[in-house]
């Protein structure tokens, strides 16, 4: 078990509750309870309002159960699950996840003029745009294709000689050119037939059924900053979600 690490940072929510939920699926807390919001605070350095936020996202997520008198109970159902719809986790970790050890392969960056669809999306004057791509693997086998768009307002044309490797991207533009902080995605999921290229990118039957998945990465000021598409192995990921439901509604 690696050291649980301290932050700091504006999202520091986010990160402690990413983490907790890393501790929790490697069964850190083997009693099945998590500590007081006082010793979480602790372990991360952070405030017991950061640590509120993060527990009542966890709670909300079904990771934990908060029950007066008894604590923070981890649901272990909830917390074997893999590949759940509602979180935008790395493609590495939920390939790794999903039993596989994770790569990344061709990947590449390009400039290219801006099309409607993207200049929509990003709400953007600007002529150009930014195309990344990244095919994902697990076991040396296509898992995750994924590709993303930005305007060339935050970015410059240095990306094109950045190594496109497992580092995020979202990582990679905001520390090398300080790309705004990224609130939330709003997403959207399509079913399609994999064209020519799609089929070959994850080495399936071309007209192949599949999910293609649209997010708009949304900035703490509510503008658009960037467009994913991401397509799914339809053999390799299978999806799943906690349902909240209400049996005695009227």
């Amino acid at each position: 078990m690696d050291r649980i690490r301290r932050v700091n940072r504006y999202s520091a929510a986010k990160l402690v509750r990413r983490d907790l939920v890393r501790y929790i699926k490697q069964g850190y807390f083997s009693d099945g309870m998590l500590p007081s919001e006082d010793g979480i605070a602790s372990m991360f350095g952070v405030s017991r309002i950061t640590v509120r936020d993060a527990l009542a996202n966890l709670e909300n997520l079904g990771y934990i159960s908060r029950i007066q008198g008894r604590g923070t109970i981890i649901n272990r159902t909830v917390s074997s699950m893999t590949a759940r719809l509602s979180e935008g986790q790395p493609f590495t970790e939920l390939i790794r996840s999903l039993g596989y050890t994770p790569s990344v392969s061709g990947g590449r960056a390009e400039k290219l003029p801006m099309t409607e669809e993207i200049r929509a999306a990003l709400q953007s004057d600007a002529k150009e745009m930014y195309r990344v791509e990244k095919l994902f693997l697990g076991d040396g086998a296509p898992v995750v294709f994924g590709v993303n768009y930005f305007s060339t307002e935050y970015i410059t044309d240095d990306i094109l000689d950045c190594p496109m490797d497992e580092t995020l991207i979202f990582t990679l533009i905001q520390e090398h050119f300080n790309f705004p902080d990224i609130a939330y995605d709003l997403l959207k999921i399509y079913p399609r037939q994999a064209d020519a290229y799609l089929a070959d990118r994850l080495q399936i039957p071309e007209k192949t059924a599949m999910l293609m998945f649209e997010s708009i990465s949304m900035g703490r000021d509510e503008r658009p900053l960037m467009v994913n598409h991401e397509y799914y192995h339809p053999d390799k990921v299978p999806f799943r979600e906690v349902r909240t439901v209400d049996y005695h509604m009227k």
